[in-house]
């Protein structure tokens, strides 16, 4: 198995909301929404965002999941926070949907999703540059019309710990019809049109 790519492979708490791969997982009616924030250091150019208080929004959005993360009980949960965010983005990577603030209405869109308490501000952990603390080892395979993932997680082995004590290794598995692939490219090449035009 191949070290994990860049990007995209394990997501946890959001670290820092100003550094990339933050998303939102919304939780509505029993079913998980994700959103891929982009280019949120510069939301604060419109207005109606920063009429909201949007940096405070932000900030409040962040310190709410902080404080799920304190709480989170490994044994009570039944897996660790990020196993749980890594699988809920994978789960819901097929409903996602860019989120960019450019105008009142995508501002005021922003707000009421950052403001929702069932909203979870995640970062994809290489990206946000959190990963240093874990190995990742990644591998795809196609079969038929299905992309199976696996995700192999190591944590380090504490100072004074023996390797039965300390080291902890996670694998996560995902299966995700080729279907899909194919429905997120065109959505991403949609947008990246829909924003040159805009520009």
């Amino acid at each position: 198995m191949a070290p994990g790519p860049s990007k995209g492979v394990l997501f946890g708490p959001v670290k820092d909301w100003r550094r990339p791969g933050v998303r939102v997982l919304r939780e509505i009616k029993g079913r998980v929404r994700q959103y891929q924030l982009e280019d949120v250091t510069n939301w604060d150019a419109v207005r109606r965002f920063r009429e909201l208080r949007g940096k405070e929004v932000l900030n409040e959005a962040e310190g709410r999941i902080v404080r799920e993360e304190l709480e989170w009980n490994d044994e009570e949960k039944g897996r660790s926070m990020i196993e749980s965010i890594t699988l809920r983005e994978r789960e819901s990577h097929d409903d996602m949907e860019i989120l960019k603030v450019i105008d009142p209405p995508t501002a005021e869109r922003a707000i009421e999703i950052l403001r929702d308490p069932n909203s979870w501000l995640i970062q994809d952990e290489a990206e946000g540059g959190i990963i240093e603390d874990r190995e990742v080892e990644y591998s795809e395979r196609e079969v038929d019309d299905q992309i199976f993932e696996m995700i192999k997680i190591s944590t380090p082995i504490p100072e004074g710990a023996t390797r039965e004590e300390g080291l902890g290794v996670v694998t996560l598995m995902f299966s995700t019809p080729k279907s899909t692939e194919k429905k997120k490219e065109a959505r991403r090449v949609w947008r990246e049109k829909f924003d040159r035009e805009k520009a």
